[in-house]
């Protein structure tokens, strides 16, 4: 079933689709809009594509617990394996929630001030403006990595690489957002 009838059959049973947790089998499994199952293991993780600030986010609470909590609260290895399987679900919800949303970009209060004062002038769509000058932005990076690398592409590491697929709908492990 695709996603606009889950969604209308969803809408006529009076629920809306949502992440899910739930046990099956004796394991607490993760379950997204879409009806696809995440049990927590690090092939899911991989297939996944995070994007790096996501992992970065992951690698650091799965190290924090291993330094920390495992030791401080004598966790069973049954119970280190939970932990972790639930920061791995955690952070596959996240992230996907964070690719339908956008993710939010901190800028200074001035700053803000004044690109929104630049994009009344230039157009009345704020989003547009913005779009258009990072995409500006991209394009001189491009051209200094023509003159760095010989090269027009910015270099990516292959977490960015997959994300980036990900993004695109490029990659085998599923659909884009």
């Amino acid at each position: 079933m695709k996603t606009k009838d889950r969604k209308t059959a969803a809408k006529a049973a009076g629920k809306w689709p949502c992440w899910r947790t739930t046990t099956r089998k004796g394991e607490r499994v993760l379950i997204d809009p879409d009806g696809h199952v995440y049990h927590g293991t690090a092939q899911e993780v991989r297939e996944a594509a995070l994007t790096p600030t996501s992992r970065r986010i992951l690698a650091n609470d799965m190290e924090f617990a291993r330094r920390s909590i495992f030791d401080r609260f004598n966790f069973t290895p049954a119970e280190r394996r939970g932990y972790i399987c639930e920061k791995r679900l955690d952070a596959i919800r996240t992230d996907r929630q964070f690719r339908r949303l956008g993710r939010p970009i901190t800028v200074p209060a001035d700053v803000f001030i004044l690109l929104r004062a630049g994009a009344r002038l230039v157009c009345d769509n704020f989003d547009e403006f913005l779009a258009d000058m990072f995409q500006g932005e991209l394009e001189a990076l491009q051209e200094l990595a023509q003159q760095e690398t010989g090269r027009r592409e910015i270099p990516l590491t292959r977490h960015e690489r997959a994300a980036l697929d990900r993004l695109r709908g490029n990659s085998p492990a599923g659909g884009g957002l």
